[in-house]
């Protein structure tokens, strides 16, 4: 399954590595490149924006800390609305 994972602070992080263990191919996206470098040498693949995150995603996850980080990284231009495709999840 193709999974993309946005906010990869405390907890993101980590379920995001559990997703790669699981056997999954795994997008990721975050505002810190720390992050996304530790996750990319883990297997994952980078994206530059939400919207790339869903464009190659089937399952879009978020864990993010704010409601309006959450509608940001949803509802914005480059937001998961933008770049998702009928049967995403």
């Amino acid at each position: 399954m193709r999974v993309g994972f946005i906010g990869l602070g405390g907890m993101g992080k980590h379920i995001a590595e559990r997703i790669v263990d699981a056997g999954h191919t795994l997008t990721v996206h975050d505002i810190r490149e720390q992050p996304i470098n530790e996750l990319i040498q883990y297997g994952a693949k980078a994206a530059n924006s939400p919207k790339e995150v869903a464009a190659v995603s089937e399952i879009v996850i978020s864990s993010l800390p704010s409601n309006e980080s959450s509608i940001d990284v949803a509802l914005s231009e480059n937001g998961v609305l933008a770049g998702a495709k009928e049967g995403d999840i």
